[in-house]
């Protein structure tokens, strides 16, 4: 039991906990245009587009320029906020593009979230996970690699 003089000294530290949590997430789910971030680098016309986020992004945006050298029209979705995640904007800029992939310095979580919103569609994943770097060209080699054998 809380001992205080406030208004809640008759909760127990559970259900203060719980009060407060449900504060705060209700506050975020009301001001998710306002909370949810993201960056979008040439989606528009994109038939490949490669979500990450955090390290890899630098690697994305390289790998994209060289896809669109090579005639690919690629673009990148990096959410700034991973939670809540920009569904929306995400659901936007994949509405139009064949394939999706996530590449990402993990086993796959970004991944997973991506096929929440997809309907089903499914998401390439282009993990590494040694604490190395993602570089472009690994990026550009599974994808182009993917498009010659139509998979």
């Amino acid at each position: 039991m809380i001992t205080s003089a406030s208004p809640v000294t008759t909760m127990t530290w559970p259900d203060l906990c719980e009060r407060l949590l449900t504060r705060l997430n209700d506050k975020i789910e009301k001001n998710l245009d306002d909370t949810c971030r993201s960056e979008e680098y040439l989606t528009g016309d994109a038939d490949v587009l490669i979500a990450c986020f955090g390290g890899a992004a630098l690697a994305v945006r390289a790998a994209v320029d060289m896809l669109r050298a090579e005639g690919i029209r690629a673009g990148m979705f990096r959410p700034v906020t991973v939670w809540p995640f920009p569904a929306e904007a995400f659901k936007r800029a994949a509405r139009q593009a064949n394939r999706l992939y996530a590449a990402e310095l993990n086993m796959g979580q970004m991944a997973q979230e991506l096929e929440k919103y997809t309907s089903g569609r499914e998401v390439g994943r282009i993990c590494k996970y040694n604490g190395q770097p993602l570089y472009p060209k690994e990026i550009t080699a599974r994808i182009k690699e993917e498009i010659s054998h139509g998979g």
